[in-house]
Parts: structure tokens; C-alpha cells; sequence
């Protein structure tokens, strides 16, 4: 039998590349299992950073651990990558639209409340604002915001691993994990831990997840406005190229895996007339994400050596280097 003497981590997801990546920032041993059983969610999401939610623009949640987390997570783990941070990680100001005087006045009261105005800032329209939805009656602007090129992230954290000889290609089948007195075993290789970063096939708390399918397009046609991201219930994320990534759905009942028209024509509803009739569809997918009943991500102990992370939803970005975080203390608790 062989030995490793580190972590087995199944998936290679955002929780599960931000957990390797952390543990070879450290020094630990670990290897990555993850094959091609299952669309991976991360590979399709957005990336976008948003430290508010909702029509009522709270707080998100663990705010105050989960941004610093992040910020320092991401510019480190590319350097350490030997990638430039700013080309896949960048700051990113959120405007979202506000569309009525009784919306303006409640953010506009709101903003007295301590630690809000530090987060957002309410504007009203001006005459050099984009006019890109119906109905504008001004902004609630964030500075906190931020976005991950997702894929791209996570196809060159793989290449390491497997430069590094951390990546099993393989997909996992729990009857070959068995617990012994020193550990984990999976398919005969002894681990002292196993952190399932599975996400909807994960078979230890797959009860308590739903999934919540999202719609994504990448569309040309709309006007040039910079780089602001805009949002309404969904985004408007510019891109390099000139194109913009809209998005997203939020829906927890769905009959196919697919991008369908309602799905598009609630992205694009607030969109001025003019504009929606010169947008054309270069692309479109779906994410297949897991989240709980609560919004709250699953960071738990399930058993002697076997820990899992899940339910992230659409909050993976911000959430997955805290949750890595969370976990390095459980697997190493004296250091």
C-alpha cells in the first residue's frame, strides 16, 4: 500500500482548486480527484463578486470575513501560479439600477445605517449615465465589487496540479473509499483526510442541497458604458472583447438543463427597447449550482478525517477562499 500522508480532495470545483491551492501554498501533501462523471458548476459561473443582495441591498453574508478573504486569496494564489493577478481577478464597481422614487428613498435612508454607506452609495440619474434600462431613476454604486474569470482560474490551477503530480483523473465511486484506523483509503492509497468538494453529487448531504439552475448569455449589440458591471435583478458584465455576459437565472424548479427563451427575455426585460433589438446571442449555457435553504455554504466535519464543503450557490467566488480557509483550520487545528 502506498502511503501519502495528506488530503484526498474530491472535485476540483472553486472550493475544491481553492483548497489545493492553499495546502501547496503551505506545503502540505494532497491530492485532487475529479473526472468527467459531471458538469462542473464552477466551470460555468459568471465570477461576479457582489458584497450586497437582494432588492434590499443587504449585507452579504460573514461580509467582514468572507471580502478581506478573498481580495487577499486570489491576487496571491495566481501569483503563486506565476500568473498575472490583474489579467484574471479585478475590482469591479456595481451599479445597480434603481427605478423608482420610493426604491431611491428607502437606499437613500438606508444609508445612514453604520457601515452601509462604506459598502454603497446611492446617485440619482445624470445626463452622462449609460442608457441602458427603462425607467432609470439613478444608482446604488458598491466599489467593493469584484470578478474572477472562473474558467480560466481553474484550468490553470489544474495544470499545476498535474505538473505537480496532485491531479487523479478519475471520478469517484464512494464504494472504493473505506475508513481505516489510520485514515482514508481510496483505491488503496492511504489519506489522513478526504474533503468532499462534490457539489449536487456529493453523497453525504445531498438531502439537504437544492439546485438552482442559471441561465448565462454572451450577447453583442449593447453600448459601449466602460467597465461597470450593471444590475438589475440580473447583470450586465462588459467584457475585452466588446461583448457583455448577462445573466443570471435563479431558478429552483426547471424541467431541462438547457438555455430557453423565458430565460432570456427575463435577463433582457428591463433593457431599453432599442438596445434589445440589436442584441445579438453569440453564446449560451447553464450552470447547475448547489445551494441550501438558508443561502448558507456547508462547511462541516462529517466523520474522523472526512469534511465537506458544498452548497456555495451563487456566491462561489467570494465564499470558496473562506471556506478553504475554514477547512485548513480543521485539518491542521494546532497550527
Amino acid at each position: 500500500m502506498t502511503r501519502t500522508g495528506g488530503v484526498l480532495i474530491l472535485g476540483q470545483g472553486l472550493s475544491g482548486t481553492c483548497l489545493g491551492l492553499n495546502l501547496a501554498m503551505h506545503e502540505k501533501k494532497f491530492q485532487i480527484l475529479s473526472g468527467s462523471d459531471g458538469a462542473c458548476a464552477s466551470e460555468k459561473a459568471a465570477g461576479l463578486m457582489n458584497p450586497v443582495t437582494g432588492r434590499r441591498m443587504a449585507l452579504t453574508w460573514n461580509y467582514e470575513k468572507v471580502w478581506p478573504l478573498a481580495f487577499q486569496f486570489y491576487p496571491q494564489a495566481l501569483s503563486f501560479l506565476k500568473r498575472n493577478p490583474d489579467i484574471f481577478f479585478s475590482s469591479r464597481n456595481i451599479r445597480k439600477a434603481l427605478h423608482s422614487v420610493e426604491e431611491m428613498n428607502f437606499l437613500e435612508a438606508k444609508s445612514a445605517w453604520a457601515g452601509f454607506q462604506e459598502i454603497v452609495r446611492i446617485e440619482k440619474k445624470k445626463s452622462q449615465d449609460p442608457e441602458v434600462f427603462e425607467n432609470l431613476c439613478g444608482w446604488a454604486i458598491s466599489e467593493n465589487g469584484a470578478r474572477l474569470e472562473v474558467p480560466a482560474f481553474l484550468d490553470e490551477a489544474r495544470q499545476y496540479f498535474i505538473e505537480n503530480r496532485q491531479f487523479l483523473n478519475q471520478n469517484f465511486n464512494r464504494e472504493n473509499l473505506q475508513k481505516t484506523p489510520k485514515g482514508w483509503q481510496f483505491n488503496g492509497i492511504q489519506y489522513d483526510a478526504v474533503v468532499s468538494c462534490l457539489g449536487l453529487g456529493c453523497p453525504w448531504i445531498s438531502p439537504e442541497l437544492w439546485a438552482v439552475k442559471g441561465q448565462l448569455y454572451r450577447l453583442e449589440g449593447l453600448p459601449d458604458w466602460g467597465a461597470d458591471i450593471l444590475k438589475t435583478e440580473h447583470f450586465l458584465i462588459p467584457l475585452q472583447n466588446g461583448s457583455v455576459l448577462a445573466g443570471s437565472t435563479y431558478e429552483r424548479e426547471f424541467e431541462h438543463e438547457e438555455p430557453d427563451q423565458a430565460g432570456y427575455e427575463g435577463i433582457t426585460a428591463e433593457l431599453l427597447p432599442e438596445h434589445k433589438s440589436k442584441t445579438k446571442i453569440i453564446q449560451a449555457w447553464c450552470g447547475i449550482r448547489p445551494t441550501t435553504k438558508d443561502r448558507r455554504p456547508v462547511i462541516r466535519q462529517l466523520d474522523e478525517g472526512l469534511f465537506a464543503v458544498n452548497g456555495l450557490g451563487s456566491k462561489g467566488v467570494s465564499l470558496a477562499p473562506y471556506a478553504a480557509d475554514q477547512l485548513m483550520k480543521m485539518l491542521y487545528p494546532a497550527e
